[in-house]
C-alpha cells in the first residue's frame, strides 16, 4: 500500500525530491512545448548505492518498444511519465524484478487522479510515500496559479 502525503509547493524545499522536481520544471520552461501547466513528477530510486532522481511531465512523449498504436510513443500523466522514465533507468541498470524495490519516493505536483492512483498502487513497492502539493480534484486552479508563478519567477 502506498501512502499519500501533502507537502508545500516550494522550489526551496528541504526535501531533495520536491526541490529537484520543481527546479527541473522551472529550468525546462526554455524548451519549446513545455509550459507551466504540465504536471511534473519526480521519482527517487537507488542506483549503484546512490539515490538518483528522475523527473517526468504530462506532455512528454514516452517511447514504446512495441506499440499497437499509430505512434511509437504515448503520453502519461506526470507521475506515470516520471515512473516510466525511472523504470527505464532501473531496468537499464540490470534490475529485472517485476517489483521496483529501488524506488524510495515519489513527488507529484497534484495528487493522483482516479486512473493513476490504482496504477501507482500496482507499480510502486508497498510502503512508498507519494508526496503531492495540490489535490487533483479540488485544487487545480490553485496549482495552475502556483505553477505559473513558479515558472515566470
Amino acid at each position: 500500500m502506498i501512502t499519500l502525503l501533502q507537502t508545500p509547493y516550494d522550489i526551496n524545499a528541504q526535501n531533495d525530491l520536491v526541490r529537484t522536481t520543481l527546479l527541473t520544471k522551472k529550468i525546462s520552461q526554455s524548451h519549446p512545448g513545455i509550459g507551466p501547466h504540465s504536471c511534473w513528477a519526480g521519482i527517487a530510486f537507488y542506483q549503484n548505492g546512490e539515490i538518483k532522481i528522475q523527473t517526468g511531465f504530462s506532455q512528454m512523449k514516452n517511447e514504446l518498444e512495441q506499440s499497437p498504436y499509430k505512434n511509437s510513443w504515448v503520453k502519461y500523466h506526470g507521475e506515470l511519465a516520471g515512473l516510466a522514465q525511472a523504470i527505464e533507468v532501473i531496468m537499464g541498470n540490470g534490475h529485472q524484478s517485476g517489483q521496483l524495490f529501488p524506488i524510495v519516493g515519489v513527488y507529484i505536483e497534484m495528487s493522483p487522479c482516479g486512473k493513476c492512483g490504482p496504477a501507482l498502487q500496482n507499480l510502486l513497492p508497498d510502503g512508498t510515500t507519494v508526496l503531492y502539493s495540490f489535490d487533483y480534484a479540488t485544487q487545480k486552479a490553485a496549482w495552475e496559479k502556483a505553477a505559473t508563478d513558479l515558472c515566470k519567477a
